[in-house]
């Protein structure tokens, strides 16, 4: 069981796990999975039956109605500059 599978488990680190337990399941937990040709949580991470690759799916809304994180609101402040171009 890996936390923050997208960081540790793409280089050198996840290849030694890899060959050192070569049957073992790998289960993965992250926030940020990563899908590139040269990086993909998916593929380290996700089975073949995992629709999309997820085994499961927590997102922001998930915290905000179970009340393990607030509504975040913000406002853009339009910031207006003059650049002197003179000096």
């Amino acid at each position: 069981m890996v936390d923050e599978a997208h960081r540790t488990q793409e280089g050198d680190l996840g290849r030694k796990m890899r060959n050192a337990l070569p049957n073992a399941f790998l289960f993965g937990h992250t926030g940020t999975p990563i899908n590139k040709r040269d990086r993909n949580t998916f593929w380290a991470f996700g089975a073949d039956e995992d629709e999309q690759g997820y085994m499961s799916r927590y997102s922001f809304q998930d915290s905000i109605r179970d009340k393990a994180t607030l509504p975040l609101h913000f406002e853009a402040v339009d910031v207006k500059f003059h650049i002197n171009k003179e000096p």
